[in-house]
């Protein structure tokens, strides 16, 4: 199945971190955040976090995934399944306060952002990192 063009990208975050992504000039990644002393509501599991500082990415600029702003293909995400079945025990406010900021992939490309996307989950190590648009037709559209 080819994918959808343009392509939509949803980044999930807490309603709290809305000021400061608004003050920032849009989404900033895990790592700047840090750098900047951006404090942020958190949603995501600890342990995967750990994983994704410790996950380099092969292609486009590198770095580890903490470098780049995560977004998801899929509105819903298994992520957000997670988070409503009380499964990130380091979340607790359900998804009431969870907003989803949308924009394309084309439009992040077209910003002259630096970024990757995967075709599956990106700390697991079968999944395949791509830093060129032609190459979205690789992920699998259906289970969006």
């Amino acid at each position: 199945m080819a994918s959808p063009i343009p392509t939509p990208i949803y980044h999930l975050t807490h309603v709290d971190n809305l000021p400061s992504i608004i003050q920032s000039g849009g989404c900033l990644s895990f790592n700047q955040k840090q750098n900047q002393g951006i404090g942020h509501v958190n949603v995501a599991y600890e342990t995967i976090q750990d994983r994704r500082a410790r996950t380099f990415v092969p292609c486009g600029p590198g770095g580890c995934l903490h470098d780049y702003v995560p977004f998801y293909f899929a509105p819903r995400p298994p992520m957000l399944y997670a988070i409503h079945g009380g499964y990130v025990e380091e979340y607790e406010q359900g998804q009431d306060p969870l907003i989803h900021l949308v924009t394309t992939a084309q439009a992040v490309n077209n910003s002259g952002s630096e970024w990757v996307f995967t075709d599956g989950h990106a700390t697991m190590a079968f999944s395949v990192f791509f830093d060129d648009l032609k190459n979205l037709d690789e992920i699998d559209w259906k289970v969006r």
